[in-house]
């Protein structure tokens, strides 16, 4: 549970429901997990800031209080290539129901450079199983999605549908 205080700081910074698209992409792979490797802990706004910062910093090494989402299936997709690029072989994409997320951030309201995060969602501490819509294991081969779903899939969710209100 967080503090009054980290309550008051995320409510400030979470975004509204219509600036979220109905779908987020997740990019799974080795080491990556559904859960933050670290529990909010902010109690200024710079602490928040700092944790924002850190965690778009993709080479630091600190665990941070967020998981990042991909507003759009293709820079999910790009994102995917990247890590098959880097010896990657089991890259799965996640479509996830935001609906069903706790508290989102939009990367390029949070930073000093919009353009560079303009897509990037934040969610703060985890992305909860039961929100995720289908899992889909990205072959390198193609460098896209080959339709073969592991599964896990919960109601299915428009993709043309891109904004929620709420």
């Amino acid at each position: 549970m967080l503090s009054s205080t980290s309550n008051t700081i995320v409510a400030r910074y979470e975004c509204d429901g219509k600036d979220v698209p109905r779908v987020l992409w997740r990019v799974r792979y080795t080491g990556q997990s559904l859960k933050a490797r670290a529990k909010p802990a902010f109690k200024t706004k710079q602490q928040f800031k700092r944790a924002v910062e850190m965690h778009l910093d993709w080479s630091n090494r600190i665990p941070t209080p967020f998981v990042t989402l991909f507003g759009t299936r293709e820079h999910a997709v790009k994102w995917a290539k990247s890590h098959f690029e880097l010896g990657y072989d089991d890259v799965f994409l996640l479509k996830i129901n935001a609906s069903k997320l706790g508290s989102i951030f939009q990367a390029h309201y949070l930073i000093q450079d919009p353009d560079f995060h303009n897509d990037e969602f934040l969610v703060l501490r985890k992305i909860p199983r039961r929100s995720i819509i289908r899992e889909t294991y990205l072959s390198c081969a193609e460098g896209d999605s080959s339709e073969d779903s592991v599964g896990r899939s919960s109601e299915e969710a428009s993709e043309e549908d891109d904004v929620f209100s709420g």
